[in-house]
């Protein structure tokens, strides 16, 4: 730990500033995530860590931009939970630098000038229509998100078309499972058609053999406590399956996310689904060209996020954590988005956050917990957890009682 780590963990929540000329802007921390994000790729700034604090993004600097010789942690650029955005270096001799300072150092004034709030050109809005709008929502309220026909995770989480959900977790703790689960619920509850991209799932009628079982409650190969279903209800599944959820194939070549959302789209104006599924993040062919990681991943979600509010669908995208470190019990934690490489921009753009995690693998124990880690509107839901226990038989997922 630096200097700074320390002066930042003593100070009171409600006293944290650090130098009150620093912060610049009228921002969303959305906007300022990204713009921070462009600064630090074109500075080439070594960035050590990320953490989270009170609200705040703080990166660690390996040194300061404005001395070379302030290292370890001695300076940081923070992004506080109203948008603005700061710069501090803990040496005195660098007291009087700002954001602002670093920015023009490193990106041309045009390229973030129209980002900024109060330099935006907006619509204006006709005499008599806000009033009315208002009106309406006073009646109406904010759209709630669809079951997800479970009702105790109704509680926490529901689906609102529009936004996009990361689905995270350890590897084998039911991820994908879970989310067949949950599409399968969504299209006998809420009518719902999906666009699916499940490399993972090969091949395919793998994968719809799986929803099949989840359509009919039944098991499509049989167990020694289920028997094999009847080429009937195979047929009946497998109908309801093919008319409710549409494949991207991996077979012909490796898609880029422009490839997935292409063949999305046709999807969305040819079938008019509600819902996309990525299924997973590192199985997509990820063309970084001159940026950074880091920059890649900021764009890259907000494609996403964009994709899904101009075709009013809901989106999934299972991203696994980076390697896990056991805690003191021998067990793993459940992963956040921070878990996941590029973290910050997982946890700042997604609009909503779920970790799928078992919190043992003892033989015999199949209840699956799932945590809500982050939801952006709370309309929508709030932050977590469910327990559900997972039908081996059949994949399905049951409510605990």
């Amino acid at each position: 730990m630096g200097v700074f780590d320390d002066f930042v963990s003593n100070i009171p929540e409600e006293k944290k500033v650090i130098h009150s000329g620093s912060f610049s802007g009228d921002w969303d921390t959305q906007k300022s995530t990204e713009l921070v994000s462009n600064v630090i790729a074109a500075g080439g700034i070594n960035v050590m860590r990320e953490s989270e604090k009170g609200g705040d993004l703080y990166y660690h600097l390996k040194e300061c931009v404005f001395d070379s010789s302030h290292v370890d942690n001695d300076a940081v650029i923070q992004i506080r939970s109203n948008g603005s955005i700061g710069y501090h270096c803990f040496h005195d001799s660098c007291a009087d630098k700002k954001w602002s300072d670093v920015r023009d150092m490193f990106l041309p004034k045009e390229e973030y000038v129209p980002q900024i709030k109060t330099k935006k050109k907006v619509k204006t809005v006709k005499s008599g229509s806000l009033s009315a709008s208002i009106i309406d929502f006073y009646h109406k309220g904010l759209r709630c998100g669809l079951t997800t026909g479970w009702s105790s995770l109704d509680n926490y989480y529901t689906v609102l078309p529009g936004q996009w959900t990361l689905v995270t977790g350890i590897p084998s703790h039911g991820k994908s499972s879970w989310l067949d689960a949950l599409m399968v619920n969504l299209s006998q509850h809420n009518g719902w058609k999906f666009a699916v991209f499940s490399p993972e799932n090969h091949p395919i009628a793998y994968h719809a053999s799986k929803l099949t079982e989840l359509v009919t409650g039944g098991s499509f190969f049989g167990t020694y406590r289920m028997d094999r279903m009847t080429k009937g209800e195979v047929a009946a599944g497998s109908k309801i399956v093919e008319n409710v959820f549409t494949f991207i194939s991996h077979e012909d070549d490796i898609l880029t996310l422009d490839g997935i959302l292409l063949r999305a789209q046709k999807i969305v104006d040819e079938k008019g689904i509600n819902g996309l599924v990525i299924d997973p993040w590192n199985e997509i062919d990820h063309v970084i060209g001159t940026d950074t990681e880091t920059l890649y991943i900021s764009k890259a979600l907000t494609k996403i996020r964009l994709f899904a509010r101009n075709n009013n669908i809901h989106i999934w995208v299972v991203a696994h954590p980076t390697k896990m470190q056991k805690n003191d019990q021998g067990s793993y934690n459940p992963p956040t988005p921070y878990d996941v490489a590029g973290g910050a921009h997982w946890r700042n753009k997604s609009d909503c956050s779920v970790t799928v995690h078992r919190p043992t693998f003892d033989r015999g124990d199949f209840r699956v917990d799932i945590h809500i880690q982050k939801i952006r509107f709370k309309h929508v839901g709030k932050v977590g957890k469910v327990t559900l226990e997972y039908n081996i038989d059949n994949g399905k997922y049951l409510e605990v009682h």
